[in-house]
């Protein structure tokens, strides 16, 4: 499983700011602590059904971020980089119409901080 920063993720900012002030900072942070609902909402000090709506809200951006990657960007059809230009990847740069899930791992095992 990837791991990406919550701050990568289109998260509410009161989400964001619940899991940051109380140390969660990467997916896998909340994947670990989430184990045990009860247990993840102590962690956020807030009750279990705000945890759940939390647990959610992360899996969910997680996911629209992953199905970003998995489809093609305009750019590919036209041959150029997209309106945005290029994205950084750490220290490498990708052309945001050539993410595969091979460029995906290729990232993650070169440059594992992005994904901390």
């Amino acid at each position: 499983n990837f791991q990406f920063r919550l701050s990568h993720l289109p998260l509410r900012p009161s989400t964001l700011s619940i899991l940051t002030r109380r140390g969660f900072n990467s997916t896998g942070d909340v994947q670990s602590s989430r184990a045990s609902l009860s247990n993840f909402a102590a962690e956020l000090e807030i009750s279990l059904a705000e945890a759940a709506n939390i647990g959610r809200e992360v899996d969910k951006a997680t996911q629209s971020i992953l199905q970003q990657q998995e489809q093609p960007h305009p750019s590919s059809q036209r041959g150029g980089l997209g309106e945005s230009g290029i994205v950084a990847a750490g220290e490498h740069v990708v052309d945001p119409g050539r993410i595969t899930a091979a460029s995906l791992l290729n990232d993650y095992l070169t440059n594992q901080k992005l994904f901390r």
